[in-house]
């Protein structure tokens, strides 16, 4: 979910040519209909975004699903990288970013996701 061309479109090649499918999305609304149609993996965020903000996607994404999420933003300060992950963000990569960096980000949040998924709910917390 990235509005500026100039990212997305080498962005969107390099990820293709690391063998994953991928769904382009410009605009903060389209992303959650896109998100609800297309059930993704992970979810690469920009912040600055046109008619919905990232921090708001990224929070309507959270309250109803556990889909890992990257925030690449061109916005470096403490205080949004920390707003992003504490409503749930996986990963913040701050722009100007390496895509062999972002890649390797990437494989690691989807392995970690896939060991969540692996460990099963406890229903009661047992204490010795």
């Amino acid at each position: 979910i990235e509005d500026d061309d100039g990212i997305i479109t080498p962005l969107s090649l390099y990820i293709e040519q690391s063998g994953h499918d991928i769904a382009l999305c410009k605009d903060g609304a389209d992303a959650l209909d896109i998100f609800h149609a297309e059930k993704p993996d992970i979810i690469i965020l920009d912040i600055n975004l046109p008619s919905k903000s990232g921090v708001e996607v990224c929070r309507e994404i959270r309250s109803e699903s556990e889909t890992p999420i990257i925030v690449l933003s061109a916005r470096e300060s403490e205080d949004d990288k920390v707003t992003l992950l504490e409503l749930g963000a996986d990963d913040y990569v701050s722009k100007p970013f390496s895509p062999r960096e972002l890649m390797a980000r990437i494989s690691a949040v989807i392995k970690r996701s896939e060991l969540r998924k692996k460990i099963p709910k406890v229903s009661k917390l047992l204490e010795f």
